[in-house]
């Protein structure tokens, strides 16, 4: 709950990029989760035991990903080369409001989690949709670090919906105005 109070007095750590597919912010340590409704797998599936989480813009202005890429430690990817040959190493999002961000928690680490739109129906209905999350290590990511991306990403939602800059706003303007990230 620390954590969560450092957030949300947090100042802007959000630089503005200076290219067109530069990345914009990164958590560099955490979990990625499959939450499923209704499964007979199960309700919570571990995807990345270690990845990293990046904002990235694309090619096409106003438009951005949200990245998880899946990380190594030492020797791992190694032995994993013939275990794992079809699967992905990477995971890319088109960051939108559809998406439906939000701050969570699970167990005592603050999670990012957003809708997964592969699964999605047409009426975009809540009932039986998957989440993904991505679980920050606290421990190596702090309040500040969070701020920046969580940042990055209403910018880029902002952005991708309005068709324009998001300079003229700030941090705050853009946390009451996608409320839904904030718990």
């Amino acid at each position: 709950m620390q954590f969560m109070k450092q957030l949300l007095g947090a100042g802007s750590g959000f630089r503005p990029p200076t290219n067109n597919t530069e990345e914009l912010a990164q958590l560099h340590e955490g979990e990625l989760y499959i939450l499923r409704k209704n499964s007979a797998k199960g309700s919570r599936e571990c995807i990345y035991t270690t990845a990293l989480a990046s904002v990235r813009r694309t090619e096409t202005p106003f438009h951005y990903q949200l990245v998880i890429t899946r990380a190594y430690q030492e020797g791992e990817a190694e032995l994993l080369d013939d275990l794992d040959e079809g699967e992905e190493e990477e995971r890319e999002f088109t960051l939108r409001e559809e998406l439906k961000p939000r701050i969570g928690s699970f167990e005592g680490n603050t999670t990012f989690i957003w809708r997964d739109l592969d699964e999605a129906d047409s009426s975009w209905s809540s009932s039986d949709e998957n989440l993904y999350e991505f679980v920050v290590d606290s421990r190596r990511t702090d309040a500040q670090t969070f701020a920046t991306f969580l940042e990055a990403i209403l910018r880029a939602i902002y952005e991708q919906k309005h068709g324009k800059g998001s300079e003229k706003l700030s941090f705050d303007q853009l946390r009451v105005m996608y409320k839904m990230c904030v718990p």
